[in-house]
């Protein structure tokens, strides 16, 4: 499946599971093809794309995901500890993990 496939099924996805034009998607992800499949898979819907940057501790993840006031949360099987410590202070944020080596 080439990028731009990917990208509309990122996107489509996201609208699936409940964000709406102007809600917020939110990636926490290292340099990847997949930040780039979320960013202009949430344009088509008109989400609004948030990054997040991967070296955030918990504790500004969960404020920029509140800031934000994201639905969805993309991030980096490697970082699914870190998301797993905002998960009960964060309810309703879907969580969407990423490739990555976890």
């Amino acid at each position: 499946m080439d990028t731009c496939a990917r990208s509309d099924t990122t996107g489509w996805c996201a609208a699936s599971v409940g964000s709406w034009r102007g809600d917020a998607v939110a990636a926490c992800l290292y340099n990847c093809p997949e930040y780039l499949e979320i960013f202009f898979g949430a344009l088509p819907t008109r989400v609004m794309p948030a990054n997040i940057i991967y070296r955030s501790s918990s504790d500004d993840l969960l404020a920029l995901v509140n800031n934000a006031e994201a639905t969805v949360l993309f991030f980096d099987a490697s970082l699914r500890e870190r998301v797993a410590s905002i998960v009960d202070r964060a309810p309703g944020l879907l969580r969407v993990e990423v490739g990555g080596s976890g």
